[in-house]
């Protein structure tokens, strides 16, 4: 009798263990993913809250500044987003949000897809994102009256 009761309380321990192990995986995954869409946002907002212009070019936008330079924020085949910078030729920033796949512990990406649009006055800036089945809107607007 003391053997079928130890036997069930260790069953509900392990099922307890793996149900706890899965919700801090889920867990980091969010965090993960609020983490990289903050930052995403954060960049997208401050390239496009200080241009002058903004200009839908194909798989995405060119930004102009009062400075001259300008700065476009596209997506590429691999849906990733790409934001290029006159003023830092070298630089490319390249955004493709990955997690670790579970069997080898490598990064794979998990964003399957990614537009940005201008709406019609050209002054707000939308970006959706597709991770892991769910979509994500990302906006930003241009400060002025222009």
């Amino acid at each position: 009798m003391g053997l079928m009761i130890g036997a069930i309380v260790l069953a509900a321990a392990a099922t307890m263990a793996g149900a706890m192990s899965s919700g801090k995986r889920q867990t980091e995954n969010m965090t993960r993913t609020a983490t990289y869409l903050a930052q995403l946002h954060t960049r997208i907002s401050d390239l496009v809250m200080r241009a002058e212009q903004i200009t839908e070019i194909a798989d995405g936008i060119e930004l102009l500044y009062a400075s001259g330079q300008t700065a476009t924020i596209t997506t590429d085949d691999a849906k990733r987003i790409v934001i290029e910078q006159s003023d830092r030729p070298d630089a490319q920033y390249v955004y493709l949000y990955r997690l670790p796949n579970e069997m080898t512990g490598q990064l794979e990406p998990v964003q399957t897809a990614a537009a940005i649009d201008v709406d019609a006055d050209g002054r707000r800036v939308t970006v959706t994102l597709v991770i892991q089945n769910d979509v994500y809107t990302l906006t930003a607007t241009r400060r002025g009256g222009r």
